[in-house]
């Protein structure tokens, strides 16, 4: 059961006006940044990665801060995890370290490069999408005795990697499903236990389909979804909300209580008139996409349709931007 309450000791919020639907946070906090994992490293890429960056400069550093080595541009770094140490090649022989390895560019937000894991072999993807922006770290963890690779970068960089629409879906479709994105995110983020024990937030897979900046680059109008809700989130009673969506109901979403265990007062079963008709497709709870979309095409804008599919919740933009 995924609790109401988020934090106990959070200072309180004091609000200000309405600005088009979105309540103003008077004390901004800190965008976050997230840890994200994106990778198992396995057989899929011979149990290593193989790592270059667009920048001038890439430090390698261990998880305790330790320089490793530096990296200029053109060079690649092969780094993997075996019995109990981690080991790196910067080109002049295999070196260790017993903590796990990050990779850093000499430039925030640069696009770092997995050379050796392409979707398009492995997956049988339309796109590589081995591209990611700011931090990659190679963790092992003993609690599932397996390797990630992890990226770590802000919400909202995050959010331009994620790909859970199309870029032809209509903009206010787009910014309605990034600020449920960017909620989800945040609610974990702040509670930091489901995939703590592996040392990331979310999966790039079984949580919000990221696929890094590939998606970024051809999701041009997601970009500019996520650029004009910037640190806006869905709350309830104060608290961030717990904002599930899937693809199309069958005339109504459900009610977290009729597929999950426990009642929470903001997701109840809503008519999906769009929806009549169809076989529920996901789990029903939250916004139904399709319904989205119709609504969206039906001129409805961004802000209502959060406000319809979860009962009851504010927007409130918690960190600085432009949002509107």
């Amino acid at each position: 059961v995924i609790p109401v309450d988020v934090t106990s000791d959070a200072p309180d919020a004091v609000l200000s006006l309405l600005r088009d639907g979105v309540i103003d946070r008077a004390e901004m906090i800190e965008e976050p940044l997230m840890r994200v994992g994106i990778l198992i490293v396995d057989e899929e890429t011979e149990n290593k990665v193989v790592v270059s960056c667009d920048c001038d400069l890439m430090s390698l550093k261990d998880a305790e801060g330790n320089p490793l080595a530096d990296v200029p541009r053109g060079v690649v770094v092969t780094a993997y995890y075996k019995d109990g140490k981690y080991f790196y090649d910067v080109g002049r022989g295999l070196e260790t370290t017993s903590f796990p390895i990050r990779f850093l560019p000499d430039i925030e937000n640069a696009v770092l490069t997995v050379t050796n894991f392409d979707r398009r072999v492995t997956r049988d993807s339309a796109n590589a999408d081995n591209q990611f922006r700011n931090i990659l770290e190679v963790r092992h963890n003993t609690s599932k005795d397996r390797v990630w690779l992890i990226n770590e970068l802000s919400m909202e960089m995050y959010l331009r990697g994620i790909a859970e629409t199309s870029n032809s879906s209509p903009i206010e479709y787009q910014k309605a499903i990034v600020t449920a994105a960017r909620t989800y995110a945040l609610y974990h983020f702040e509670r930091q236990t489901k995939h703590a024990k592996e040392g990331f937030m979310v999966d790039a897979w079984r949580d919000q389909v990221y696929k890094g900046y590939g998606s970024e680059a051809r999701l041009t109008n997601v970009v500019s979804a996520v650029e004009a809700t910037r640190g806006i989130i869905v709350t309830y009673d104060g608290k961030t909300a717990v904002t599930p969506y899937f693809a199309h109901s069958d005339g109504r979403t459900r009610a977290w209580s009729e597929v999950w265990s426990g009642d929470i007062a903001w997701l109840k079963s809503v008519k999906v008139p769009c929806d009549e008709g169809r076989a529920l497709f996901g789990h029903g709870v939250g916004m139904s996409a399709r319904g989205a979309i119709c609504m969206a095409n039906d001129g409805m804008i961004y802000q209502d349709i959060l406000k319809y599919f979860y009962t009851g919740v504010d927007l409130r933009r918690d960190w600085a931007g432009n949002g509107t």
